[in-house]
């Protein structure tokens, strides 16, 4: 009978030599699957070694390896090649100084600077591990990968013989020089036979058109080379000339000139934004020219006509539009619900004018970064509001409703045309068209106008009214 301590240490060297002997029967090499015959021009045995020198040739399956000289190991299953080393399986080529291959783990090891070639093209990197089986090859260490005009540069790379797919990591970084595209990316999946590159992680996609860059950032972004279209997710920005684009989805057809965002959508620059549920941007002659944005759609326009005065046009309706020109605001139309909100705002007297007016369409126009005209069809309301600010002047608020509404904002005119109805405080004016100077609240009337407040009711064929001082003519 042994002491308990002695039990428990006899129980322990048991187990030690019971893994050990796993660890040993794990060890063994395995006979491989495929058959192998290698050859030399000469060769020398001995310990289980042999020696291989000139023209070295080992094949196994549908391998082939060669190189210049070389140890095969029978035992283990196992050559090392050096000189030369050309590793053919099918269409895939590697070549290399040296290379460990182990047969009878379908692997093999390359190492002094490896070269890629198939019908793809070429990759080459510091070293790199071929599964013969699954056609795998990982590369490490200045990866560099070419293929017609495109070159990949990254840390990592994995290439599936079969797909011809490519998974880079690191650094990644794609130039097409052909098409003046640059992708950057921490991670890459490279569809060689399909040319389409996919980022599922942060990236960024610059594509220059006659010296002008197209920023594309995203969350993820697939781009596909042979069609030149980009589909970017999560947080886009797209930045183009003074524009900036964010939107939660975004497809750029470059070959078109178009970019259509999805997910809230919105479009700014230094003058103001465009939003919508979707928007369009198109490019032409390598400028931006026009920006559409559908459904819930709103566009605000800032310009500074003088130092001392700013201006606000706001349009909102089931489709904006609008056109630009060297950058800058040229037209903005409305389809659909359409509504207009004109604000200017005087930075010393502190007098403000807001102009407001509903349709089905509208169009503004705008000169020299500067709303000129408007013009509402099928008009429904319009309202003219006055703030005096600094100035010892009463406010207005002057309501007006006509088939189309149009202003010249140069001199501060709004004509209604048809079915025109024009009312202030308690008076009413109604014509076939009206005149009315916003500025001087004075209005002219035509047309069987017809005017009536609480003590009058007048009519007439032409009719002219100061709003101020509640005066007029008739004829």
């Amino acid at each position: 009978m042994f002491p308990p301590r002695f039990d428990r240490l006899a129980a322990a060297l048991l187990a030690l030599a019971l893994v050990a002997g796993a660890r040993s029967a794990a060890a063994a090499p395995k006979a491989p699957e495929d058959p192998i015959e290698v050859s030399a021009d000469q060769a020398e045995g001995g310990t289980g070694i042999t020696l291989l020198t000139g023209h070295v040739k080992v094949r196994q399956g549908h391998v082939t390896i060669t190189s210049d000289v070389g140890t095969y190991d029978k035992d283990h299953h196992h050559q090392s090649l050096q000189g030369n080393v050309r590793y053919v399986d099918g269409p895939l080529v590697i070549t290399s100084p040296a290379a460990d291959n182990y047969d009878d783990e379908n692997r093999a090891v390359l190492t002094g600077g490896v070269t890629v070639t198939d019908t793809s093209g070429t990759i080459t990197a510091s070293q790199g591990i071929y599964f013969r089986k699954e056609g795998r090859l990982l590369l490490e260490g200045s990866v560099v990968a070419h293929d017609s005009t495109r070159t990949l540069t990254a840390d990592h790379m994995a290439y599936y013989r079969d797909s011809r797919k490519g998974v880079a990591e690191g650094n990644v970084k794609v130039v097409d020089s052909r098409e003046q595209a640059t992708l950057t990316t921490p991670l890459l999946h490279y569809l060689r036979e399909s040319r389409v590159l996919i980022s599922p992680v942060p990236s960024e996609l610059i594509v220059m058109d006659a010296g002008k860059p197209t920023q594309i950032h995203s969350d993820s972004l697939n781009y596909d080379t042979r069609s030149h279209v980009a589909q970017a997710f999560g947080r886009v920005r797209i930045a183009r000339d003074s524009l900036t684009a964010e939107s939660g989805q975004a497809i750029v057809y470059r070959d078109d000139k178009r970019a259509v965002l999805l997910l809230s959508p919105r479009a700014s620059d230094n003058h103001g934004s465009t939003e919508g549920d979707t928007l369009e941007l198109f490019w032409d002659n390598n400028e931006l020219k026009r920006v559409v944005a559908r459904t819930r759609a709103q566009a605000i326009y800032r310009t500074r006509p003088n130092p001392n005065r700013e201006e606000t046009s706001t349009a909102t309706g089931n489709v904006v539009v609008l056109d630009l020109e060297n950058q800058r605001a040229r037209r903005v139309s409305v389809q659909g619900g359409a509504r207009d909100e004109f604000r200017g705002r005087d930075l010393v007297t502190l007098e403000e004018d807001v102009n407001t007016t509903e349709g089905d369409s509208l169009v503004v126009g705008f000169k020299d970064n500067h709303a000129r005209v408007a013009v509402i069809y099928s008009g429904k309301t319009g309202r003219y509001q006055y703030e005096p600010g600094s100035k010892k002047s009463s406010p207005e608020d002057v309501r007006y409703t006509a088939d189309q509404v149009s202003y010249d904002l140069d001199r501060d005119m709004v004509y209604l045309r048809t079915n025109a109805r024009l009312e202030y405080k308690d008076l009413v004016m109604n014509a076939d068209s009206v005149d009315y100077d916003m500025k001087r609240s004075i209005l002219v009337a035509r047309g069987h106008p017809r005017l009536k407040d609480t003590s009058q009711d007048i009519s007439g064929r032409e009719m002219g009214y100061d709003l101020k001082n509640q005066q007029g003519t008739v004829e």
